[in-house]
This record gives C-alpha cells, sequence and structure tokens, in this order.
C-alpha cells in the first residue's frame, strides 16, 4: 500500500466536509493526522485520493518516499 502526505494549502479553515470525506473514503488508512496535514495509505493515485474532496486547488496529495543513504 502506498502512503501519502495530504497537505490543506487553501487560505483560512480546513473545511470539515473535505477532512469527513478523506476519512471516511473508501480503501484509506489514516496513519496521523494534524490539523491540516494528513499520512494516509491508499493503494490507488494522488489524483484519485483528493477525487471528490473540496477543490483541487486546496489540498496537494503527495506519495511520501523513503530513500537510504549509504
Amino acid at each position: 500500500m502506498k502512503r501519502y502526505v495530504v497537505v490543506f494549502i487553501g487560505e483560512g479553515e480546513v473545511p470539515k466536509d473535505d477532512i469527513r470525506k478523506i476519512q471516511e473514503r473508501q480503501g484509506v488508512r489514516v496513519i496521523n493526522q494534524r490539523r491540516e496535514r494528513f499520512l494516509v495509505e491508499f493503494n490507488g493515485s494522488a489524483d484519485e485520493l483528493l477525487d471528490g474532496v473540496g477543490a483541487a486547488a486546496t489540498w496537494l496529495a503527495s506519495e511520501q518516499r523513503i530513500y537510504t543513504l549509504s
């Protein structure tokens, strides 16, 4: 399962309806949530994760990447 960092980048308060949609989205497991930031697990793409969640311009989802330095 992929992990995504989801961040609210809009102005003002984070829409509670958007938060609910992310939390209740089928296939999403919320790992951590702090105000306007989420760490979630989801098998789809970032676009699929945010589909139907508020205005597209107010949320950013980026796949978490881990790099090992040797």
